[in-house]
């Protein structure tokens, strides 16, 4: 289940506001494992429906899709830029009813995808370009291997919980090479430093070479 916390910085689904992440858990408050979305109302203090039948089944159908139907954001795993976002968004998507991996495998059917698995490894062999609708297909069929994978969904646990310390350590190393840079282009801009460091006299100006 989603969490809310206190501390905004601390949230692991900082791809949605608190108010978000609360309309997600008031609407779709049944059981998270089973494969059924499931509001259960609570009359006319309801925070999603007020009792309605088709407000309930409206607001709950919005959530899903606040949830889970929003554009990906793509991760840049060398400067972890991106992931809190990416691993929030697979972490609901594998843990909500289990929706994304059965919505990958109702898109990504088994027998197209060794189809165009195999069309792609003749390709290969012939040496030539793999069409884009094999490759695609193919692709998918890892994508949904992937998530279909129980073991797997650990390392997107992982990701949640250790997503801020990895960020936090990787934006003290870039500040640190940065810095680093800086000071090293000062020093080469110093005639005297170059000259201790290389033991090359700077050059004065108006003096020739050769």
């Amino acid at each position: 289940m989603l969490r809310v916390y206190e501390n905004g910085s601390s949230r692991p689904a900082s791809d949605l506001t608190l108010q978000q992440e609360q309309l997600i858990l008031d609407a779709d408050n049944g059981d998270w494992d089973s494969d059924l979305v499931i509001h259960w109302c609570l009359g006319l203090v309801c925070p999603v429906c007020g009792g309605d039948e088709g407000r309930a089944k409206r607001n709950t159908l919005g959530a899903v899709k606040l949830s889970l139907c929003r554009s990906c954001v793509v991760p840049l795993e060398y400067r972890w830029k991106g992931m809190d976002e990416a691993s929030a968004g697979a972490y609901r998507g594998t843990k909500q009813h289990h929706l994304m991996p059965r919505s990958l495998r109702g898109v990504f059917d088994s027998a197209k995808v060794r189809k165009a698995e195999d069309a792609v490894a003749l390709a290969v062999i012939r040496g030539e370009e793999p069409d884009a609708g094999s490759k695609r297909m193919a692709k998918g069929g890892q994508v949904t291997t992937y998530f279909s994978n129980e073991i797997n969904m650990h390392a997107v646990d992982a990701c949640m919980v250790a997503n801020k310390p990895l960020q936090h350590f990787l934006n003290a190393s870039l500040a640190a090479e940065a810095a680093t840079t800086k000071y090293c282009n000062l020093l080469h801009a110093t005639p005297g430093v170059m000259f201790l460091m290389t033991g090359v006299a700077p050059i004065e100006s108006g003096t020739k070479v050769g």
